[in-house]
């Protein structure tokens, strides 16, 4: 089962039409990423959880960071957490 969450991010226009800029702080961290508008509902992004460790949730993002992959941890407050699907 895979479990879904929406992370509060910023967000600005890329480079090209339908393409954002999303911006989000993990702790110390600063963590940019390009997605396409469709991934961008307001000012958050979807999100799969991978894996939760006390206040912290390992996540997958629809696409890699400018500095890392596409999996990062954040704290768990940046989350609203959706229901469980499968």
């Amino acid at each position: 089962m895979i479990q879904r969450a929406s992370l509060h991010v910023e967000v600005a226009d890329g480079s090209f039409p339908h393409e954002k800029v999303v911006t989000f702080l993990a702790g110390a961290q600063k963590y940019s990423l390009f997605v396409d508008e469709r991934d961008v509902n307001g000012r958050s992004i979807d999100v799969a959880v991978v894996a939760f460790n006390g206040d912290s949730v390992l996540i997958d993002l629809p696409s890699d960071t400018f500095t890392s992959g596409s999996r990062v941890w954040v704290p768990r407050t940046l989350l609203e957490l959706d229901s469980v699907a499968a």
